[in-house]
């Protein structure tokens, strides 16, 4: 099945515009170079709202999600111009535009995007008609859980000096990607992956139902992709303690299956005191753009979906 005939069978997911109210959630784009992080298995930046994600290096079609567009005004655009499944079937949507020439993300080599390259050789199930049979793993979040997990789709991504080998996904990476770290409130399954990503801690690429949650939240979106832009900018440099005399509070983490995080201590900082919450037990935050949050060991920060991985 062809990547045009795969995009009309997905679910259809209605975009909240004026202009477009039964908007595709994704275009097709022709790249000379896309990254394809399906079966990334990544590793946690020290923002603890990021992960550097060893992705594949391929060149074709590949799908943009349309409600995930960092860019306001590229998203805005999309969803004018691609008013339904087909027309901008032609590599005619402006996000294709912004990722071909760089605008998207300045200084990325690629973007991730979704195929179905490599599905086969990553462990996804197909049946005789070569369609996706059923997931190959399912992690379960108990209620009781905070987990964080890594979503690439648009991501940005540079080439790395030597290519990555993992034992979670087949041959070799050949970019890394700068990817946010996404909540999962309930269980999630996976599509692919050649060990299990749930008895072992292991930050993966999630999408389905999680990003879809994810990709509804436009606030959470946002400052999803403004973490990313600090770390992949470079701009997530350490202070010297010593020299802040301000009172800065800690998150607590653990490393638990798939990317639960609750025992190793660190800072997460705010942007303007706008980090949403969701019930999790978040202490109340300064409205300085320097502040941090305190949460406890059983509250989250609400950083923020289903056939992308």
């Amino acid at each position: 099945m062809n990547l045009l005939t795969y995009l009309s069978t997905l679910t259809i997911l209605t975009i909240n515009t004026a202009n477009a109210q039964n908007a595709p959630v994704a275009v097709s784009c022709e790249q000379d170079v896309y990254a394809l992080c399906a079966y990334a298995n990544c590793t946690m930046n020290e923002d603890s709202l990021t992960a550097s994600c060893p992705c594949y290096s391929i060149s074709g079609p590949s799908l943009a999600r349309i409600d995930l567009i960092p860019d306001d005004q590229v998203r805005q655009e999309t969803i004018d111009t691609c008013t339904d499944a087909t027309s901008c079937a032609n590599n005619n949507a402006p996000i294709c535009d912004a990722i071909s020439d760089g605008s998207l993300w300045p200084g990325s080599d690629a973007v991730s995007t979704f195929s179905r390259e490599l599905e086969v050789e990553n462990g996804v199930l197909l049946n005789e008609e070569g369609e996706r049979d059923t997931f190959t793993w399912k992690c379960a979040v108990s209620k009781r859980e905070v987990r964080l997990v890594p979503n690439c789709m648009l991501a940005p991504c540079r080439t790395l000096n030597n290519p990555v080998t993992n034992p979670y996904f087949d041959g070799e990476a050949t970019m890394e990607c700068t990817c946010p770290l996404i909540k999962a409130n309930d269980d999630y399954t996976l599509f692919g992956g050649l060990q299990d990503p749930c008895d072992e801690p292991a930050l993966v690429n999630v999408g389905g139902p999680t990003l879809n949650v994810h990709a509804m939240n436009r606030e959470g979106v946002r400052l999803a992709w403004e973490a990313v832009t600090r770390e992949f900018n470079g701009e997530n440099i350490p202070s010297d303690p010593s020299n802040d005399d301000r009172n800065t509070p800690t998150i607590s983490f653990a490393k638990s299956s798939a990317g639960v995080l609750i025992s190793e201590s660190r800072t997460v900082p705010t942007v303007a005191g706008q980090m949403e919450v969701d019930g999790w037990g978040v202490q109340k935050a300064s409205q300085n753009s320097g502040s941090s949050l305190t949460i406890s060991a059983t509250a989250i920060v609400m950083l923020i979906s289903s056939v992308f991985l």
